[in-house]
């Protein structure tokens, strides 16, 4: 309500002109005038003509000036009136009760109509600074959420889940397209991922280059964003392969791949006076850059951390658990797993049929029992040829078994990102 309030004067400041003002003067005298004579002369046409008049000068101030103005020109008019019916008292006839009643009219239209001038100006506007905060990327629902629940901008801590996708091979891609043919590309991968996002409500925070960070849980959290955040995922890697097939971006097939993370962070207006944007910033970010990054050394397209993995493993399939890593330039662990719902039939169904076997060689090979570890996964590996992590752990095995392994941990470090 203070809000509104500070709105209403802003608006009559921003609006009040001399020549406008004079406008609306020039009109009520007029119409004061017109009815007088009218009243007098006992000409029941022009009485009502005039009176009908009277809700010019309101309706003026309504459009040009908003709620106070046109509250303070609804009582100027009525008292006008009023004062031409109490001057006129000797013409008095039946006509006149029914201006009478109108006076009280005119008050009301002016301050209602100025009312709600104001109130649908301020909404709109409100909406058009948190659109200018947020980026022009934000669904409706999450602008409406932002209005209605009156959503701190200023900076808190908040848990959200963040999604960094990225094109696979995108520098060489870069390499061998003319420059206006790699925007085009890039603008039409674009216009599909974001449909995507923001049919699924999705705050699609950034580009970076290629690269799209967009998180789930702004302005306000759901119990879903974590579910929500994969299947989206899923469907964005879905939705590229079906362009590919039906190739929308000429000789060109894309790739993305996807990690998503859920945890801490700080959200709040980031900028100067003259630009700010609503954001995220913190290690969780970063991280969820880097589980991104570890799609190449893995030949996944997705991966999750186990704090997404906790809130989904009742909810979503195809899921397994592939390796425990510590990221360049992070002192904590995490435990990745891979998502690969988006496969083909035959695909999904291979690895579901190896995942027994996969999953004891890594509990194996977590405790340093390498021998036993090595045998699970050529199992695995025979029973899926095609899956790339198997082999990744055999060659694991082959650097490690000759290595001192007295402080094995069971944790792979990164030392690149």
């Amino acid at each position: 309500m203070k809000e509104l309030i500070e709105f209403h004067f802003t608006e009559l400041k921003q609006n009040l002109s001399f020549s406008k003002f004079s406008i609306i003067a020039s009109l009520i005298i007029s119409i004061f005038i017109l009815h007088t004579l009218s009243i007098k002369g006992n000409n029941e046409i022009w009485t009502a003509i005039s009176m009908r008049l009277y809700y010019f000068p309101i309706l003026y101030a309504v459009i040009f000036f908003g709620f106070i103005a046109s509250a303070g020109v609804s009582f100027l008019v009525a008292s006008a009136h009023l004062f031409t019916m109490i001057s006129a008292k000797n013409h008095f006839h039946t006509v006149m009760l029914e201006h009478f009643v109108e006076t009280p009219f005119l008050v009301i239209l002016g301050l209602s109509a100025g009312y709600f001038r104001d109130v649908l100006i301020f909404e709109k506007n409100k909406k058009n600074v948190i659109l200018d905060l947020f980026g022009k990327y934000v669904s409706p629902q999450i602008v409406d959420d932002i209005i209605n629940k009156n959503i701190n901008t200023e900076g808190e801590e908040k848990e959200v889940v963040i999604l960094f996708c990225d094109i696979k091979d995108f520098t060489k891609l870069a390499e061998r397209l003319k420059p206006t043919d790699l925007i085009f590309l890039l603008n039409r991968f674009f216009v599909e991922m974001i449909d995507i996002i923001l049919r699924n409500n999705g705050y699609l925070d950034k580009f970076i280059g290629d690269a799209l960070m967009v998180v789930f849980g702004i302005p306000e959290a759901k119990s879903e964003d974590n579910e929500t955040a994969v299947k989206i995922a899923v469907e964005m890697i879905k939705r590229l392969k079906q362009l590919n097939g039906e190739n929308y971006f000429g000789n060109e097939k894309l790739e993305i791949t996807i990690g998503i993370h859920f945890g801490k962070v700080v959200a709040g207006n980031v900028g100067s006076s003259e630009r700010k944007e609503y954001t995220i910033i913190g290690d969780n970010v970063n991280l969820s850059a880097r589980i991104q990054g570890l799609n190449k050394f893995y030949n996944s397209s997705l991966l999750i951390t186990d704090t997404v993995y906790q809130r989904i493993k009742n909810k979503c399939s195809n899921i397994r658990e592939i390796d425990s890593v510590r990221v360049k330039g992070k002192t904590n662990s995490c435990k990745i797993y891979e998502v690969y719902s988006h496969l083909g039939i035959e695909e999904i169904i291979s690895k579901e049929n190896n995942r027994t076997c996969f999953l004891d060689g890594l509990a194996h090979f977590r405790s340093g029992n390498f021998p036993q570890a090595k045998m699970f996964f050529e199992d695995a590996y025979f029973q899926n040829p095609n899956d790339y992590v198997c082999k990744l752990y055999l060659d694991r095995i082959e650097i490690l078994k000759n290595g001192n392994v007295d402080d094995w941990d069971g944790i792979y470090d990164f030392k690149v990102k």
